[in-house]
């Protein structure tokens, strides 16, 4: 094996040790939102809109 071939087949374990590390460090919550702790709530903008159209209407 040559020297260029063993430096990118160095290369790629690096970055595999890499990914596998940052992947493995991600199941924690990240900060999301204006206030550091608090959760996000997703809306279901739709059914919301379908409920007040029905509120409001019927």
């Amino acid at each position: 094996m040559g020297r260029e071939n063993q430096i990118a087949v160095n290369l790629l374990v690096y970055n595999n040790r890499l990914i596998h590390q940052l992947t493995r460090n991600s199941n924690h919550v990240s900060h999301r939102g204006s206030i550091l702790g608090h959760a996000v709530i997703h809306p279901d903008r739709e059914t919301a809109h379908h409920n007040l159209f029905n509120d409001y209407f019927f």
